[in-house]
């Protein structure tokens, strides 16, 4: 009919039938905009259909995307809510209804420094922040996990602030980040190498000074210039530990009377206790010595001391650290102790006491590691570790270790017999009061500020019996290289190298088995080292 109507054509001979059709004409009209609008509503449906369709689709990709990732993935506001969250991040942060608030307070930064800074709304959205190690704290009483987090700030009328990636953290990180630790200490060791080299020069000048000074010093003066002595071979061991450490030397097994090792212990470790705990340290009866990696032992006293001290410091209940020393009866071991009057550990935290990993400080203060390495280091030095504590009745940690032999005690300083010394060293203040030490010792001393100007005094006829010389020297010569050449020319007497650097275990020796003697040095160590050197040379010396 619709197509009838606008067919037709209207006859304007006949006015009668105008109204009529017109009339019907508007009917169509409407009908027409009716169907119009029937249809465009269909077709608006039909759309909304698909685009509802459309976005469904596009929905069900993106939480099959975030399901898929091996990570938890979650969507921050500004007022720090979690928006959205896929299975694992939920999982992580023990989420059970969306919107919830960030958790904050259980999400712990691994890199600040006292290793209690959040990761907070701030630091995810201050910008682009790459994989940081945290500690989460699940909020369900299970164990903290170690998780590697990253954000990305969002910006625009999303409404969200941050998309947050958290990851467990495996096996391959923990390898990953061992290999970017080892290859820092390589770089360090490297660092640390020049740094002690000139520190140890520095003690090793006024370690010589003070030797030199003592015999015309007045007695009531004395013990300060001891006091000087002690403090200068502390320097030379915090050195030679640093070097340790930064090149991952391996132990060197050393004897150490127990008596000395608890009154030196006890400057390093009463400090870190404070005042408020008592440090009490009970001496054996008779001299005992331990064999041991006296360095390594201290670290790992000072780890039970800490941690004693942290469980009476947490718990508020104890007020004393008491470390003791005994030999087990029937056996090469001694016994050292030490007991707190702390809170004690239930049975369930104690039978995972020396595990990797597990700690008890819920505030990232602790790694894990401390009674662990403890055990490690009392197997490794052929003892054992023993453990027992009581809830309210305090802990007590034995370290039994091998018995050493008591070193034999030096008297006599050796002298020399007006033998020549040719003392090599480019270090002018060092260099000085050396020859004026072993000048002391009965010997004639030349000197030569380096290499070339040793061998420049040899080929001027310089006749010496013995050879000191520092390793390390400005200029293209080292002290081998200097060795090698005077040997070349005739030179076949004694050498004696000495280095700042120290010298790794299995390497205290040169090329040809000269002995390295580490800087700074006592007196009467080096006067015994010379006249061995010079006992044991086949013939003497013959300079070209």
């Amino acid at each position: 009919m619709l197509a009838a109507f606008w067919t037709a054509t209207p006859a304007l001979a006949q006015p009668a039938e105008t109204t009529t059709r017109t009339g019907a004409g508007t009917i169509g009209l409407l009908l027409l905009i009716a169907a119009i609008a029937i249809a465009a509503a269909f077709d608006a449906r039909r759309r909304n259909a698909d685009s509802r369709r459309a976005q469904d689709t596009a929905e069900a990709r993106l939480t099959a995307l975030l399901e898929a990732q091996d990570a938890g993935l979650v969507g921050l506001d500004r007022d720090a809510r979690i928006l959205f969250a896929n299975t694992e991040a939920r999982d992580l942060l023990s989420l059970t209804a969306l919107p919830a608030p960030w958790p904050e307070d259980r999400i712990l930064s691994d890199r600040a420094p006292d290793s209690r800074a959040t990761l907070s709304l701030s630091t995810l959205t201050g910008g682009e922040l790459s994989e940081t190690r945290a500690w989460l704290d699940p909020g369900t009483g299970t164990p903290r996990v170690q998780i590697l987090v990253s954000a990305t700030p969002v910006t625009g009328s999303s409404g969200l602030a941050a998309l947050v990636r958290l990851r467990r953290m495996t096996e391959s990180d923990r390898h990953h980040q061992q290999n970017e630790r080892a290859a820092r200490l390589e770089a360090l060791g490297q660092l640390t190498g020049g740094v002690a080299h000139d520190f140890n020069n520095i003690l090793a000048t006024i370690e010589k000074s003070v030797e030199l000074a003592l015999p015309d010093t007045a007695e009531e003066a004395e013990p300060y210039l001891d006091t000087a002595l002690v403090s200068v071979r502390r320097g030379a061991e915090l050195t030679s530990r640093l070097l340790g450490f930064a090149r991952q030397l391996p132990d060197t097994d050393t004897t150490v009377e127990v008596g000395q090792l608890f009154t030196d212990f006890a400057t390093l470790a009463a400090p870190a206790v404070g005042r408020k705990i008592s440090l009490i340290f009970t001496p054996p009866e008779d001299p005992l010595t331990i064999r041991c990696d006296v360095a390594q032992l201290e670290n790992v006293l000072l780890n039970l001391v800490l941690n004693s001290r942290d469980a009476i410091r947490d718990s508020g209940v104890g007020t004393a650290i008491t470390i003791a020393a005994r030999p087990r009866p029937d056996t090469a071991l001694i016994d050292i102790t030490v007991t707190d009057d702390g809170p004690g550990m239930p049975a369930a935290t104690l039978s995972r006491a020396t595990d990797p990993f597990f700690t008890t400080k819920q505030d990232t203060t602790g790694t894990g590691l401390g009674l662990s390495m403890a055990h490690g280091f009392a197997e490794q030095s052929g003892g054992y570790l023993d453990i027992t504590s009581e809830t309210g009745f305090g802990t007590t940690v034995t370290l039994s270790l091998p018995r050493g032999s008591a070193a034999a005690r030096e008297t006599d300083i050796p002298r020399g017999k007006g033998e020549t010394l040719l003392l090599v060293d480019d270090e002018p203040p060092l260099l000085a009061i050396t020859a004026r030490a072993v000048e002391q010792l009965g010997y004639v001393v030349l000197t030569a500020g380096s290499a070339e100007e040793a061998l420049r005094l040899h080929g001027e006829g310089a006749a010496f019996d013995l050879l000191l010389t520092d390793v390390v020297m400005p200029g293209s010569l080292r002290g081998q290289d200097l060795v090698r050449q005077l040997r070349a020319a005739g030179f076949g007497g004694p050498v004696i190298y000495m280095s700042g650097y120290g010298a790794p275990p299995g390497e205290d020796t040169g090329p040809d088995g000269d002995p390295v003697l580490k800087k700074p040095y006592a007196l009467p160590d080096l006067a015994r080292l010379l006249q061995d050197a010079l006992n044991r040379r086949d013939s003497p010396a013959q300079n070209s």
